[in-house]
Order: C-alpha cells, then structure tokens, then sequence
C-alpha cells in the first residue's frame, strides 16, 4: 500500500523497498497479471496462495494442499485434491506451483 499512496500523491518511483505501487490497476483497462498471490504467517499458520483466477491453490507449511476451482466453487468449499485431478486440472495444479516457487524465491 506504501508505495501505492506514494505514486497516487506524486512519487515518480512504483516500488519502495518491499511495497510495490497497483495505482495502474486504477487506470489500465486490461489484465495486467495472471496469478494471484497472497500468503499468511501469523505465528501460527505458514500458508501460501496462488490463483489463476480459474483455480486457487493453497499450500500450508505443514506440506498440506487444497486446491479449488473458483468458476465452479466460488466458496472453495469441495477440495479437489480430496479426488482424483483430471488433465485439465493436474495442468492447472503444476502451473500454479510452478509460478508459487518463482515467486516465492
């Protein structure tokens, strides 16, 4: 948000140390990213999660998955990794864990 508020008020720099500016999702008509990602560490938990706005896949520290099909589960309340994935969705599934281990080193 830091380096967000910065922009929106004059800064000319987009990112400051950890904090990087969204202000163009205010103004840029198109998609800017393919992946979502977000992660918790609150002591308790360590849980990292990565969507493609179709699948959502969250992986817990404790080396526990969930995976869920947003378009068709929008409340990720039927865990696909409870079942067998089919093509479609062990593609999904290896391309979010691909870009999670981009992003997260």
């Amino acid at each position: 948000m830091f380096a967000t508020i910065a922009q929106i008020a004059g800064s000319p720099t987009s990112e400051i140390n950890d904090s990087k500016s969204f202000q163009p999702l205010f103004t840029e008509p198109s998609k800017i990213r393919n992946f979502q990602y977000s992660e918790l560490n609150n002591g308790t938990n360590n849980i990292w999660t990565i969507s493609n706005g179709e699948y959502k896949l969250f992986v817990f520290a404790n080396g526990n998955e969930e995976m869920y099909n947003l378009s068709l589960d929008p409340y990720e309340e039927n865990d696909l990794l409870l079942g067998t994935l089919n093509t479609m969705q062990q593609t999904a599934k290896t391309e979010l864990e691909n870009e999670l281990l981009e992003i997260r080193q």
